[in-house]
């Protein structure tokens, strides 16, 4: 999405743009879940809301978390995917699905939150209905969702132990010195941050509990759906605080969220529907609160602006231009550097080259990939790319045997005379296998979802076939009963 936009546009405005977007989907999808038991006006002011909400605005404003943003459009329609599949049944899997591929497809923190997130919804369900079906249902909408985004999911998970991915639990980024209103215990902790996020979700989980209890006592939606909503806001809560240490240890991959405050995203999602519907039934306590939230993402902005100045400037930026025009490209962060590998590497030129003692040579560039060597001697040739295991080195055409310097980048050993090395990208099994994946489960879901059309449509056909049996039927029938009738008179005569 934003190679698109960046492709249209200045760079300048992509964020803007990218940001609005975002937004205006995130108000769409919950405005999805809201119109499932709320009036259209107080389903509207839930998806203002939740466009708005501050957790919102501390992404758009603080962090800058354009993937994390994006994510958060589809949260809504995870309660919204299991109201509808226990209300229709397995003829929403597919819907649902392909919400949880959406969000692991955006940002795979959030995609983790999601995924626990639909099982707990589940069991909720579960416990409220008692239809063992339902955990069925939700079993196969979790496993399709995988198997729809298995294109990146199982290479990203395979390909993992290629790099150094526990740099991402490095100290000051793990669970525990993360949750809400911890002290600081390491440099990379931003204490400041902390306090902010902690007071901004305390607020908002006042405001939800105090607005479910009102709803709550008058009954006016379905029970179904507000123990629902009510169970998301409680739980994401619960995740933020240290007393839920326990699941951050043990259950699986959910060390790898890191900050336990981004549980904010599905509260954010409860805080709307309930504070829209607390919030609608007051005519001056609606143009209130929404004239807060109009005026929240400026007056954040301008507040954040003074008490935190942007670190970026117009020098950094250029930098970054002048990197990726002259395809030095992005340096990258240290857990995806191959195991090794020496993250104090600077990238400076591609074609950087170690010659050896005894041989003289050059060697020139051709393309991104491509480098020409001209040698008396044989040399051994050092590029400026890291070694992942899927690159693979061509000599004048031929594969050739792959060495890795002492810092971790790609190596070969070119004869002497002239030659042109050539570097690419394998394709891996795990690849070959996502994509298969994928494509299978696309079909099985697009077949679930057009059944039910292919047998309404062949209903009426079926209709006129019995009509048109039927009156076959009676037509043998009666002429059968006339022959026997008239046999009958010939033998008496």
């Amino acid at each position: 999405m934003g190679a698109a936009l960046g492709s249209l546009l200045p760079w300048t405005m992509v964020p803007t743009f990218f940001n609005w977007l975002a937004l205006i989907g995130a108000g769409l999808s919950m405005y999805l879940l809201a119109w499932e038991c709320l009036p259209q006006r107080q389903a509207l002011l839930a998806a203002v809301f939740f466009a708005a909400n501050p957790y919102h605005l501390l992404l758009v404003y603080y962090r800058s978390d354009f993937a994390e943003l994006l994510a958060s459009v589809f949260f809504p329609l995870l309660p919204w995917g299991v109201m509808r599949i226990a209300r229709d049944g397995w003829r929403s899997v597919p819907v649902l699905a392909m919400v949880v591929s959406l969000i692991w497809l955006c940002n795979a923190p959030a995609a983790v939150i999601a995924v626990y997130s639909v099982a707990f919804l589940f069991v909720v369900a579960y416990v409220l209905k008692r239809d063992l079906r339902l955990l069925l249902y939700g079993s196969i909408a979790t496993a399709a969702g995988f198997g729809l985004a298995s294109f990146y999911i199982l290479p990203a998970a395979h390909q993992r132990a290629w790099v150094q991915i526990n740099q991402v639990l490095s100290d000051g980024l793990r669970p525990e010195q993360n949750f809400l209103f911890s002290r600081a215990t390491s440099m990379a902790v931003n204490r400041d941050f902390n306090i902010k996020i902690s007071c901004v979700v305390l607020l908002m989980g006042l405001l939800m509990a105090t607005t479910a209890i009102y709803i709550g006592k008058k009954l006016e939606i379905p029970r179904l759906h507000y123990w629902l909503l009510v169970a998301l806001g409680a739980m994401s809560i619960f995740m933020m605080f240290r007393v839920s240490r326990p699941l951050w240890v043990f259950a699986p991959e959910l060390h790898f969220v890191q900050f336990p405050w981004r549980y904010a995203v599905p509260l954010g999602v409860a805080f709307s529907f309930f504070l829209a519907a607390g919030a609608g039934k007051f005519r001056r306590l609606e143009i209130m609160a929404i004239a807060v939230f109009v005026f929240a993402g400026p007056m954040a902005k301008i507040w954040l602006a003074k008490e935190r100045p942007s670190s970026w400037n117009k020098a950094d930026i250029a930098q970054f231009q002048l990197n990726f025009d002259s395809e030095i490209g992005y340096r990258g962060t240290p857990e995806y550097l191959p195991n090794g590998a020496n993250g104090k590497l600077l990238p400076e030129k591609w074609g950087n080259s170690e010659i050896g003692e005894k041989s003289s040579g050059t060697v020139d560039r051709v393309d991104a990939h491509t480098v020409s060597t001209q040698s008396a001697a044989l040399q051994k040739l050092a590029l400026n790319v890291f070694d992942y295991p899927a690159w693979q080195v061509d000599v004048d055409g031929s594969l050739s045997s792959k060495l890795t310097d002492s810092d971790g980048r790609i190596a070969v050993a070119v004869p002497p005379g002239n030659h042109v090395v050539h570097i690419s990208s394998r394709r891996q099994w795990d690849t070959r296998l996502g994509v298969a994946t994928s494509i299978s489960t696309a079909f099985l879901l697009s077949s679930l979802l057009f059944l039910p059309w292919t047998r309404r449509k062949l209903a009426p056909m079926q209709q006129n076939d019995l009509g048109s049996e039927v009156l076959s039927s009676t037509f043998w029938g009666s002429t059968a009963l006339a022959t026997k009738l008239r046999t009958e008179n010939r033998e008496r005569s």
